[in-house]
């Protein structure tokens, strides 16, 4: 029965194990995109002033 009760408490540890490395991909994938947004925000620019239709820039940034 001592062994059903540890597994069950290390179950619980990893779940909580992966739902933060989950928030940490998701964090890490929000600062690439916000990284990659300020390097190409020239570009972005000039496509606006060139009449760019938003839809066309937010399928080029994350096509």
């Amino acid at each position: 029965m001592k062994l059903y009760s540890i597994l069950g408490d290390i179950r619980a540890l990893l779940m909580y194990i992966a739902m933060g490395t989950q928030g940490l991909v998701g964090m890490a994938v929000v600062l690439v995109a916000v990284m990659h947004l300020r390097q190409r925000q020239k570009q972005i620019g000039a496509l606006r002033a060139f009449g760019a239709p938003r839809t066309g820039i937010f399928l080029l940034i994350w096509s």
